[in-house]
């Protein structure tokens, strides 16, 4: 009988939540920390298609900072950061993009879409929804420090993001941006954290949550 009773209120709670956030963008950032536990990500990701599955409309960015890391090790490059960035050179952003979008990306889509959701990777290697501009941070003394190919959201293409969430989709988005800046040495591509890419995608979307 008390399992009954708490499963009762569990329903009817989760009614509650169906009910605010129906038909309303919800942007779930996911971090590199909970890609390596695969119960809880597996878990994470029940949880967005069950959103998706009851008229909510959820958009992921992930990020993969120790997979990258990991990666880099094996070939042999040593990470290196800056108050807290990763310092993004050429090859560096080479590695980042293939874990980012060939492993990460893809086993999210893969996992979503194998739950009988409708899942879609947007990259820097197919459709790309981030823009960019190089990003510099403020040093000790006032001067101006560089990180490489490390940007900051410019713009979102919401006309696409809108059109997938309106029919069901759920966007999945690595944080890879088109530069908007140009070619920097034959780059057009920069490397963004994904916790500053969420924010831009809430805002633009004008997110009910993030």
């Amino acid at each position: 009988m008390d399992f009954a009773i708490e499963k009762a209120v569990a329903l009817i709670e989760a009614h509650r939540y169906i009910q605010r956030f129906r038909d309303k963008v919800v942007v779930v950032k996911v971090g590199g920390s909970i890609q390596e536990d695969d119960e809880r990500m597996k878990a994470l990701l029940t949880d967005v298609s069950f959103m998706s599955a009851v008229g909510m409309r959820p958009v992921i960015v992930h990020g993969g900072g120790k997979s990258i890391t990991e990666a880099m090790n094996k070939a042999g490059l040593k990470a290196k950061f800056i108050q807290g960035r990763r310092y993004t050179d050429r090859e560096t952003l080479e590695i980042a993009e293939k874990v980012l979008v060939t492993e990460v990306n893809k086993s999210i889509v893969d996992h979503l879409n194998n739950a009988g959701s409708y899942a879609l990777g947007l990259h820097s290697l197919g459709s790309c929804v981030l823009f960019a501009q190089r990003m510099y941070l403020k040093g000790a003394a006032g001067e101006r420090v560089d990180l490489g190919y490390v940007g900051d959201v410019v713009e979102v293409n919401t006309v696409l993001l809108e059109a997938l969430t309106e029919d069901g989709y759920i966007p999945v988005i690595a944080p890879v941006a088109i530069a908007r800046d140009g070619s920097d040495n034959g780059v057009f591509k920069l490397n963004v954290n994904a916790d500053t890419a969420a924010g831009p995608v809430a805002a633009a979307l004008k997110a009910e949550k993030l």
